[in-house]
């Protein structure tokens, strides 16, 4: 752990560590999907696909966190709307042809930090036009854009690590098992600047990430259906076969969970 600079998070890594993809982050998704299953459940919402930057915004700040099901659907959005308009990472900056025409003294400052400013400003801009920048309003916005810049760029690192199915294995809070189980709140990410969130992603998938892909790869499917807004109540997911007194007995990334869920190890890696 010294090694990736954790020395000082030894608990936040422990969160990660116990609670992704355990079995209780399993019994919240399988809540999540006896919610979905509903005949009144609020399932019909529109595809998450094909949305515009104000669009997401809109569903982002309507969306309640504290729902498992709605919670899952915000993260969604927030990493699609990362991913629609990734502004650059790791100090990658892209230049334009513009820019390389019309060449212009250096301009202060950290060019990465100008580079996510200006995605969000232009965000601001595709969703509240004529919005003022000098208004009290705008700043206020500002700073919820730019939080929701910096959820979905984590939330990009652990689907770019392990699979898009991980966000259904982050627990989350709200869910009618949640007392007492550890979960993994968007607050607590935040909390965590982004080379920290980094290392610690590498530390899991130096620890766990076999065990990590497996598990999300047999929750994907799952994941982008609830994501395109048109559950199929009839549908047989992976965690349809896994009982919830399974779910306690096996440890994560056990042979017994994996042939449960039916999924062949991609890789051999244990915990």
């Amino acid at each position: 752990m010294s090694s990736y600079g954790l020395d000082c998070y030894k608990t936040d890594f422990k969160v990660f560590y116990f609670a992704i993809a355990s079995s209780e982050a399993m019994e919240l998704l399988k809540d999540v999907v006896d919610f979905c299953r509903r005949p009144l459940a609020e399932t019909s919402v529109v595809s998450g696909f094909g949305y515009s930057s104000a669009q997401r915004i809109e569903e982002i700040e309507r969306l309640d966190q504290n729902v498992c099901y709605l919670g899952l659907l915000r993260r969604c959005h927030v990493l699609h709307l990362v991913q629609d308009y990734e502004p650059p990472q790791n100090g990658f900056i892209t230049a334009t042809l513009d820019s390389l025409s019309n060449p212009t003294s250096p301009k202060l400052g950290n060019p990465l930090h100008r580079a996510t400013a200006a995605w969000t400003r232009e965000i601001l801009r595709q969703t509240y036009p004529g919005l003022q920048d000098t208004s009290a309003d705008y700043q206020k916005r500002y700073r919820t854009v730019n939080g929701i810049r910096k959820l979905g760029y984590r939330l990009k690192l652990l689907t770019s690590k392990f699979g898009i199915g991980i966000i259904g294995l982050l627990p989350l809070r709200g869910g009618p098992t949640t007392e007492g189980y550890l979960t993994i709140t968007d607050e607590m990410m935040l909390s965590l600047s982004e080379k920290v969130f980094e290392n610690i992603v590498l530390l899991l998938d130096q620890c766990q990430g076999g065990v990590l892909r497996d598990i999300s790869s047999a929750m994907e499917d799952l994941v982008l259906n609830i994501y395109n807004g048109h559950f199929d109540r009839s549908r047989i997911f992976a965690i349809d076969r896994v009982e919830r007194s399974q779910m306690a007995r096996y440890p994560k990334g056990s042979r017994e969970l994996l042939k449960a869920l039916e999924v062949s190890p991609l890789s051999e890696a244990s915990i």
